[in-house]
């Protein structure tokens, strides 16, 4: 698999056992997926108890509809965290807060 790029790596500090890996099988394909877990280098913003777990549920794909579900509140609730969030960060969208986590 191939490694975080460079530009990546002075971003964020991977963390000693950071590294996960997941195997799946498609059929007679054997997929093995490799995440870091990463931390930010810049202050990180203060978040609440809600706005961090939607934060997780965001990164790993979650829609706004699927986030409210698994939390258990309304679609009205995660959008208001969602904007809470792009606020604290400073970004607009979902890709920019990606890429700033």
């Amino acid at each position: 698999m191939t490694r975080p790029r460079r530009a990546e790596k002075t971003a964020a500090t991977v963390q000693p056992r950071a590294l996960q890996a997941e195997t799946f099988m498609l059929g007679c394909l054997e997929l093995v997926i490799l995440r870091y877990r990463i931390s930010p280098s810049g202050p990180v913003p203060s978040l609440t108890r809600a706005e961090r777990h939607v934060v997780e549920l965001l990164t790993r794909g979650l829609c706004s509809k699927d986030i409210a579900t698994e939390r258990g509140t309304s679609l009205h609730t995660v959008n208001n965290q969602l904007a809470a969030i792009y606020r604290k960060f400073g970004v607009n969208t979902r890709q920019e807060l990606l890429a700033k986590i």
